[in-house]
């Protein structure tokens, strides 16, 4: 077997340094992930507002919001859709901007003809449906 001299490692000494430029790109990137950024600001969770004979939840979960109304026999009635969070709003699918104000647990939403106050909530909506509606 011939003698194998140090160039012999060359191909070991790349791949290690290759393997420390991803770990360090790694932690950088997770770093930069993981700080404070405009995505820390998205109203991610539950919200609630109730009207005179009805709730309506907000569930959000972007790119999802699902706006759960459930009137006072418990029917409900859910719609979900796509958005995106963009300066301070959420931006629907169909071009429907509605601006969003946190302060605390209170989620102000400014949407095209009314503005209207949400408190976050731990309830889960589809759990608060009468036994009729979940069968739809």
């Amino acid at each position: 077997m011939p003698d194998r001299g140090p160039s012999d490692h060359v191909p070991a000494r790349r791949l290690f340094a290759l393997r420390g430029f991803v770990l360090t790109l790694s932690l950088c990137v997770v770093s930069w992930l993981g700080g404070p950024t405009v995505a820390t600001a998205q109203p991610d969770g539950t919200w609630v507002h109730r009207f005179e004979d009805h709730t309506v939840y907000l569930q959000i979960r972007l790119p999802m919001l699902s706006v759960w109304r459930i009137d006072d026999r418990g029917e409900c009635m859910m719609m979900p859709s796509t958005v995106r969070w963009k300066d301070e709003a959420l931006l629907h699918s169909a071009g429907t901007r509605w601006d969003l104000t946190r302060n605390g647990d209170t989620l102000t939403v400014a949407l095209p003809d009314t503005t209207l106050d949400y408190t976050r909530t731990p309830t889960t909506p589809h759990e608060q449906c009468s036994s009729e509606s979940k069968k739809i």
